[in-house]
């Protein structure tokens, strides 16, 4: 806890390469970025053991490394839609009862997310009515945020953009809230 009493914003990353010289590369950009904690994922300890451990400590010296060892991702499935597809009364109506979780429409479309477990039945429920979706994906969708103060969104956005930069990274996913200020201060 800080002496405000919010708990201090901590950026972590994780290495989830099966190449370990490629994971302390990343690392090393992340690092410099701005990242607090270096995690060695699920398929570099598969692929590389505790060694990968090892020396990313060596490596990061000063940083938090810790080892996920975890056998299975929980996360939720995000189906796309195109707003043209349904109007947003339509498209919630048909995704809950093809048993989906959540969906958001707007201007640019309708997201609908569902578990790992449904997304088959909740996918074909809405091809047969509303045609292939514009994209279905494994996702990791926060169930809760933290309001972050401009200056460390600012670095955090930056860290996110950098890491968005790299061919290696697919995806990146946060739990952090920006102001409007600063989101529009850092498009503009």
């Amino acid at each position: 806890m800080s002496a405000s009493g919010e708990s201090p914003v901590v950026v972590q990353i994780a290495l989830d390469f099966v190449d370990l010289p490629r994971a302390i590369e990343v690392a090393r950009e992340a690092v410099a970025g701005g990242v607090d904690w270096v995690e060695a994922g699920t398929p570099l300890i598969k692929a590389e053991g505790l060694q990968a451990v090892r020396e990313l400590k060596a490596a990061f010296p000063d940083h938090l490394i810790f080892a996920d060892l975890k056998t299975m991702d929980a996360g939720r499935i995000e189906v796309e839609y195109a707003a043209k597809a349904a109007s947003a009364d339509a498209m919630l109506d048909a995704a809950i009862e093809a048993g989906a979780e959540d969906v958001t429409s707007n201007d640019d479309g309708h997201t609908i997310f569902t578990t790992p477990e449904t997304l088959n039945e909740v996918a074909k429920a809405l091809e047969a009515k509303f045609g292939e979706p514009r994209k279905a994906a494994l996702l990791w969708k926060p169930q809760n945020t933290v309001a972050v103060d401009d200056e460390t969104g600012e670095r955090l956005l930056r860290l996110i953009e950098t890491l968005d930069e790299s061919d290696d990274v697919q995806n990146v996913y946060a739990n952090f809230e920006v102001s409007d200020a600063l989101m529009q201060k850092m498009s503009a």
